[in-house]
């Protein structure tokens, strides 16, 4: 989009490393790390946005953090519920992040910045979370 915005898989990898390090840890690299970087590295960015789009948005992926207990258990249907039920509320935390910055920064009005955050959101967070639980097991039995 012209503010930015694309439906990709990076959420997935800071997915996997908040279920394997925590909520803490998942937040300073998804958050701070991971989106402090990605904010030097987009040429839209606004510095107004860094909180909003980057520490907030990307720092979400830690709520999966909360599920690291499933590593210890046996993956089933359970498994699946949690990892799901984490990326879904990540989700939602990078597009409330996404849209309030839309409104603050951009000044978009309440129903562009829904749409227009609505377009690539939801259609990453939705394939990150495909992925993780498709490759959760596998990964279960390296580590």
């Amino acid at each position: 989009g012209p503010s930015g915005g694309s439906i990709n898989l990076q959420m997935l990898p800071l997915f996997l490393y908040s279920l394997r390090k925590g909520v803490f840890k998942g937040f300073i690299i998804s958050g701070i790390v991971f989106g402090g970087t990605t904010f030097l590295s987009d040429s839209y960015g606004n510095i107004a946005s860094l909180p909003f789009d980057y520490i907030v948005g990307f720092g979400g992926c830690a709520v999966l953090g909360c599920f690291s207990f499933l590593l210890k258990k046996d993956f089933g249907w359970k498994t699946i519920f949690f990892l799901v039920i984490g990326g879904v509320i990540a989700t939602a935390i990078r597009f409330i992040g996404s849209t309030l910055s839309s409104i603050i920064v951009y000044k978009f009005n309440l129903v562009a910045a829904l749409s227009y955050n609505a377009l690539y959101i939801p259609i990453s967070g939705a394939a990150a979370t495909l992925l993780l639980c498709l490759i959760y097991k596998p990964l279960s039995k390296i580590a």
